[in-house]
């Protein structure tokens, strides 16, 4: 159980606890069933509600409680018991344009060469899947419309509702909104929107009475078997992309409550983290430690850009930890202190250009290790690792014809 925000925990969270944390987030992606996915959509909404619906009130008057902070206006919760009408409901609120499209396919592009799907991988599929097998709701911070799965406030439902509830709540003070579509956004300010949401639902679960959690659990589990069966098909990156900012986010918002209480937290939101370094070790985030500059590569002349900036520790957690074991990737993604990257297509082949570099000569070896065992699992010649002044430098092309892992498991969350 997780404390109530108004009250730090009774000791500071310990950096050795990180490591075994990472450590089983690289080995088993929990199941994405009952994990309400924050998605940014683009629908359109006539008006919202003037009142609360008398169902969710007292849970609406939890979250204040709980997370310190009143809601300015209600929120529009609707219920969908059927999951055909559920989906449905995701892709009218989430139609996308052809360049939108266009870009997730880069990006499938990019994860191919990384060796992390396969051939037949679809984003947007993937998306389908994810909403509609392995989430129980999702809020919408352009429309203010909440969706749950489900139409009778089981204890499992209404610890959902909590959870997107929160989600309201911090569109509402915060802006959600134009965090999301922040350049800067990433893994690190989505692990600050849903450590707190998943903080609250357990603050709420725990004052349930003994009888109702019990209940809570074997919802959750009988959803998480359910939804597993339909997520086996995911690559086991793509999942551990989506779970992490939950698991992780959840340990980043407590280490800054512990240093501030609740201030800390919507802090923050008002100043949110950039680095995806903060979503993994948060006393990044706690201790104001910012990333080391690294000069960016240079796609060849005549090549087509796909995507540059920042690779990220997180990517590189699993990059690591897909095919050189768990220690490898722990000791280089704590090692990691800044990077940038390119990539392009040139003569019809997808290509990945990055420089990583640790906090002195020592963790930026320790990383040339872990890349250097990485790229020996890649097909010959694919993948090169070279040291310079600039840091460990990357350079991948063509490697797309790598079998991704695909979970073996899908334990229960």
């Amino acid at each position: 159980m997780i404390p109530a925000a108004s009250e730090p925990p009774a000791s500071a969270p310990r950096r050795t606890w990180l490591r075994w944390l990472l450590a089983a987030l690289i080995v088993v992606v929990g199941t994405a069933a009952g994990v309400a996915l924050m998605l940014a959509l683009e629908a359109g909404q006539d008006s919202a509600p003037q009142s609360w619906d008398p169902r969710v009130e007292r849970l609406a008057d939890f979250v204040e409680g709980a997370r310190g902070l009143p809601f300015t206006s209600p929120v529009d919760v609707e219920f969908i018991e059927d999951d055909a009408e559920y989906l449905a409901a995701f892709r009218e609120t989430s139609d996308r344009s052809p360049e939108d499209l266009a870009e997730s396919q880069d990006g499938a592009d990019v994860l191919r060469v990384l060796g992390l799907v396969g051939a037949g991988y679809d984003p947007e599929e993937a998306a389908d899947q994810l909403v509609g097998e392995g989430t129980a709701g999702f809020y919408d911070p352009a429309t203010k419309r909440l969706l749950v799965k489900g139409e009778e406030l089981t204890p499992y439902v209404s610890g959902t509702v909590v959870h997107e509830l929160t989600h309201a709540l911090q569109d509402q003070h915060f802006d959600l909104e134009a965090g999301l579509d922040d350049e800067d956004s990433g893994p690190a300010y989505r692990g600050l929107v849903e450590g707190d949401a998943v903080a609250t639902e357990l603050a709420y679960v725990g004052d349930l009475p003994a009888d109702e959690r019990e209940r809570y659990s074997t919802e959750e589990t009988e959803l998480g078997v359910e939804a597993g069966a339909g997520l086996d098909k995911i690559p086991e990156a793509v999942l551990l992309s989506q779970t992490a900012p939950y698991t992780f986010g959840l340990l980043m918002r407590e280490a800054l409550r512990f240093s501030d209480g609740a201030a800390a937290v919507d802090a923050a939101f008002r100043d949110p983290p950039t680095t995806d370094i903060d979503l993994l070790d948060p006393y990044f985030v706690v201790g104001d430690i910012e990333a080391m500059p690294v000069t960016a590569p240079e796609a060849p002349d005549g090549a087509d850009v796909i995507d540059d900036g920042e690779f990220g520790a997180l990517v590189l957690a699993v990059m690591l930890g897909d095919r050189v074991g768990v220690e490898a990737a722990v000791d280089a993604t704590l090692a990691w202190r800044g990077d940038d990257f390119v990539a392009y297509r040139t003569d019809d082949e997808v290509c990945v250009d990055a420089v990583f570099v640790g906090e002195d000569d020592a963790g930026t070896s320790t990383i040339h290790a872990g890349l250097e065992a990485w790229a020996a699992t890649m097909p010959e010649g694919s993948a090169t690792v070279t040291s310079g002044g600039a840091g460990v430098e990357l350079n991948v092309c063509g490697a797309g014809r790598y079998r991704p892992h695909l979970p073996a498991r899908r334990p229960r969350r």
